[in-house]
């Protein structure tokens, strides 16, 4: 059985779910702003591993449209489409 486009929309509903949102408020203290950040950097990392799956299992599969479900910013899913490695996340 391949996957479809409604079990990619469910992976990516839980991806967006897990996803804790940009810590960019001046309200929220550095130390909590960087653990939200890289709490945020291990789900980027698990959607990428997961879209690197849903590619294999079907080549219609575009990448672009699941990051951008899952709830990424431009910039994190450019990141990520331009198959960057693991550590450029680093960046974000």
């Amino acid at each position: 059985m391949s996957l479809s486009r409604k079990h990619f929309r469910k992976l990516a509903g839980i991806v967006n779910e897990s996803l804790p949102s940009e810590a960019t408020h001046s309200s929220v203290a550095k130390k909590d702003r960087k653990c939200q950040t890289l709490k945020r950097n291990v789900v980027l990392r698990i959607a990428r591993d997961i879209a690197v799956m849903c590619k294999t299992e079907n080549s219609n599969f575009e990448y672009a449209t699941f990051y951008t479900a899952c709830g990424m910013t431009d910039r994190e899913a450019d990141i990520l489409e331009n198959g960057l490695p693991y550590r450029d996340l680093s960046i974000l």
